[in-house]
């Protein structure tokens, strides 16, 4: 500094600073726009080049999960063949159970028989799939006897909502402990449950709040395909846009791979305009399909005792949605991932699976492994024409 400046310039340099440092402050904001304040993984996608929205990141970034369902303690020999097969995530899926939709009670025990639903089990999964590379997901559902739709859960008397809130609270407030104890990247706040969340707005955002107190990863909620992810009222409150993804592709059964493309288009878009009005990414918090001829169509529907009995397995029509969905939707740069409904540990009996959803010794399960394993410059297919089938254009 020049020691022969005047008491009037030594007057002016404080102004100097406090500009400079208000300069530089609006240059350090975040690319998306946000504060510091609004934390968590996801909520900080950024634009892309063209500032067309959300930008998760690379292929390699995104959640490469499958749900593990195991009903017995099982070997290390399964963690490995599901790193081999290219996952990073294991989701675990806990239930709390209701008698009905407008029964009010919410009952869970973390002690459960099942092994990969008791909290037991979670912590002993969570600690040897750390050993293999493997993150973990928790999951919590609840079940409805007599297979009732949780997204009609709804109460006519306030008392009753209260009741249910509150033994839903205990439930994931359970869930949110184990998942910090454990060191799981994410949870998932709920499923299908469009009813409570379009009428309880205020109790969600609640919930949100109290789970943030005790638990530090990330958050998402997993809303149906049908009439439930375009109007949750709170994803501002989340770190990802949560979709559980069986949308129809089309009305006909066996249907072209082309005609499954096409199915997609409409389901992007959508899902893009979410993404970028909620400034978000899009996760699918979970994805299968049954290898049976309708599946395109009605990708929700269970197998029932008389299909189990008398309807032949259709191993191609679930691998080519799978490679339909890793063609179309895996690429898009507002992306975040998928879980994929579901895997067994290995040794576990599949006599009963040949219709089911799981990919597991199907050709599926091979087409999962290489797209799980590609790299971001064998990823993006093109058809014989050389265009990019990650973006289609009319037909």
């Amino acid at each position: 500094m020049n020691a022969n400046l005047s008491r009037a310039d030594l007057s002016v340099t404080p102004l100097l600073f406090v500009l400079l440092f208000a300069l530089l402050s609006l240059g350090c904001e975040r690319v998306d726009g946000g504060s510091a304040a609004d934390g968590g993984v996801g909520r900080t996608p950024g634009d892309d080049a063209n500032g067309r929205g959300p930008v998760f990141g690379s292929s390699q970034e995104r959640f490469r999960a499958v749900v593990l369902d195991a009903r017995k303690e099982f070997g290390d020999s399964t963690l490995a063949a599901l790193r081999e097969l290219g996952a990073t995530h294991l989701a675990l899926v806990s239930f709390g159970f209701q008698e009905s939709a407008s029964s009010p009670e919410v009952r869970f025990s973390p002690d459960v028989r099942w092994y990969s639903e008791s909290a037991a089990g979670a912590r002993s999964i969570a600690g040897r799939a750390r050993a293999h590379g493997l993150g973990i997901i928790l999951k919590p559902q609840i079940w409805l006897r007599g297979g009732a739709w949780t997204a009609d859960i709804g109460f006519t008397r306030e008392e009753d909502w209260l009741t249910w809130e509150s033994g839903y609270l205990d439930y994931l407030m359970h869930t949110a402990r184990l998942a910090e104890e454990i060191d799981a990247e994410l949870l998932i706040i709920g499923t299908e449950l469009s009813n409570p969340v379009q009428k309880r707005e205020s109790y969600w955002r609640d919930l949100i709040t109290r789970v943030r107190t005790v638990y530090s990863g990330s958050l998402t909620y997993g809303a149906n395909w049908h009439e439930d992810y375009v109007d949750v009222p709170f994803w501002d409150a989340l770190d990802y846009v949560g979709v559980q993804a069986y949308f129809p592709l089309t009305e006909r059964d066996s249907p072209s791979i082309s005609e499954m493309r096409s199915g997609w288009r409409p389901h992007m878009n959508a899902l893009e305009r979410i993404s970028q009005r909620e400034n978000l990414p899009i996760l699918f918090t979970e994805i299968g399909y049954r290898s049976i001829a309708y599946a395109a169509a009605e990708p929700w529907r269970w197998p029932t005792r008389e299909e189990t009995a008398h309807s032949d397995p259709d191993y191609g029509i679930q691998a080519d949605l799978f490679e339909t969905f890793f063609e179309t939707i895996w690429p898009q740069p507002w992306f975040a991932g998928a879980i994929i409904w579901k895997m067994y540990p290995e040794g576990a009996r599949s006599d009963r699976r040949a219709l089911d959803f799981t990919p597991q010794d199907k050709p599926a399960e091979g087409l999962i492994r290489r797209h799980f394993n590609a790299t971001p410059d064998t990823r993006r297919p093109l058809d014989d024409h050389g265009r990019d089938l990650a973006t289609p254009g009319d037909e």
